[in-house]
């Protein structure tokens, strides 16, 4: 939480703790894959961040 509140951005803390998920993508074939994963990602950071 202390990162997030370094960055100024004013973010509404409804908890103490945040759940951060992290993926590598290391294996050639996960090249097939990272156009998908990046649409998907900025699909619903673009849909969470226009609800705040």
């Amino acid at each position: 939480k202390e990162l997030f509140l370094e960055t100024g951005e004013g973010i509404n803390w409804d908890q103490e703790s945040i759940t951060c998920l992290r993926s590598c993508l290391m294996k050639p074939e996960h090249l097939d894959w990272i156009d998908s994963i990046w649409q998907t990602l900025d699909l619903v950071t673009t849909k969470v961040m226009h609800e705040v």
